[in-house]
């Protein structure tokens, strides 16, 4: 009997961006595609692909596991990595103000951020 060993397949693909707020439009493509391969995208928003190169949008804040296989298309060994993509919850501006002197001018007001979910505040 005759056997034949295959090497599992292997993939380099690129994705950009993986985070950031919704909706979140990433671009996945597959880095040197090797003649025999098949791609296939697994994006966990409900989306899927055989192309070597797409966009997809992540709409809802959440965690998301996009994987891609590729297939030997003489042996069917296959191998698949998935990369992480995160969607942040956006923020939200928000303030209070109260007038500590309103009879004589200029008229005095103070302000409160009462914001949410940000790293940072900018103030116009």
């Amino acid at each position: 009997a005759n056997f034949t060993l295959s090497s599992k397949p292997t993939i380099s693909f690129a994705a950009t961006p993986t985070s950031g707020c919704p909706p979140l439009q990433t671009e996945f493509k597959i880095i040197n595609a090797q003649q025999g391969l098949n791609y296939s995208w697994v994006l966990g928003n409900g989306n899927s692909s055989n192309l070597d190169s797409l966009t997809t949008v992540y709409g809802q804040t959440g965690n998301y596991n996009a994987q891609v296989y590729a297939i030997d298309s003489t042996s069917g060994c296959t191998d698949t990595i998935g990369i992480p993509i995160t969607v942040f919850q956006r923020p939200t501006a928000n303030f209070n103000y109260s007038f500590a002197d309103s009879c004589s001018l200029p008229v005095r007001v103070n302000f409160t951020n009462t914001s949410a979910g940000a790293v940072g505040y900018y103030w116009n």
